[in-house]
């Protein structure tokens, strides 16, 4: 089995789009860049997330929440306590290409495509 740090770094020198390091909240009252302080889980769908402003003449800190709300696509490794709905895609869903590097084609199993 793949430890999780060894497969971001494996996807990480695969795929380049998938960088988990930006985050893509502003902060609401100034419009400038934020950086993530901490967060903590509250659930296993949902985290908390502590922000600090980069602009010093701002200087906001707030707390934001970040949930999985609905599924696209059905894991492949499926945790029976978890209970996310999955649904059909929406009109205004963000299209990812049809070939998911993580989902290859054809229906091959994430372990071969590591492999």
């Amino acid at each position: 089995m793949i430890e999780p740090a060894s497969f971001h770094e494996s996807v990480r020198h695969t795929v380049p789009s998938l960088l988990p390091n930006r985050n893509t909240i502003a902060c609401p009252h100034c419009g400038g860049r934020v950086r993530t302080l901490t967060s903590r889980a509250l659930s296993t769908l949902v985290r908390e997330i502590y922000f600090d402003c980069l602009d010093v003449s701002c200087a906001h800190r707030f707390v934001a929440q970040l949930g999985i709300v609905r599924t696209l696509t059905p894991s492949l490794r499926p945790c029976a306590e978890v209970a996310i709905p999955l649904v059909e895609r929406r009109a205004n869903d963000i299209r990812m290409p049809t070939t998911d590097p993580v989902r290859p084609a054809g229906g091959t199993a994430l372990r071969r495509w590591l492999a």
